[in-house]
């Protein structure tokens, strides 16, 4: 099974909590997370034509699709699975009223939750060898499957 990308701002305190939610329910290994601010996330947002310079905005790749704001979230946790399944049933509210208070979150994020200083120290470069060695093993598989 593919991993769906979910890369999220590593320096929010409130997006950390949702990210460790979902890094602590993901049984089946569905997700690799990666902070915006990581070499890896910076990465990967290049590599779909994404602005490196906009934590605000989650983003969930999915079978190289990519989907961002309050459409990566209900995304994210449909693919947790179980009960989370329902959440995708906040697609029956329109995405401008979805993303309308999404944005409001994101703007004020630091203040309802305030800052990741366990980011700062070093997770960054942790996630990010998490991230390139999870590359390095998609990269491989793809060269094994196309040379058989």
């Amino acid at each position: 099974m593919e991993q769906a990308i979910l890369i999220y701002d590593g320096d929010c305190s409130l997006c950390g909590k949702i990210v460790g939610y979902i890094a602590s329910r993901d049984k089946h290994g569905r997700f690799q997370l990666l902070p915006s601010q990581s070499q890896a996330g910076r990465d990967v947002l290049s590599d779909y034509g994404l602005s490196t310079c906009d934590p605000q905005t989650v983003v969930l790749i999915e079978k190289d699709a990519v989907f961002v704001k309050s459409e990566a979230i209900l995304r994210a946790t449909a693919l947790l699975g179980g009960v989370w399944k329902f959440a995708f049933l906040g697609k029956l509210i329109p995405a401008g009223i979805r993303d309308f208070f999404y944005g409001i979150i994101a703007r004020n994020r630091y203040f309802l939750s305030g800052r990741a200083e366990v980011c700062r120290s070093g997770e960054h470069e942790s996630l990010n060898r998490r991230g390139s060695e999870l590359r390095n093993e998609k990269r491989a598989d793809m060269r094994r499957n196309s040379s058989d």
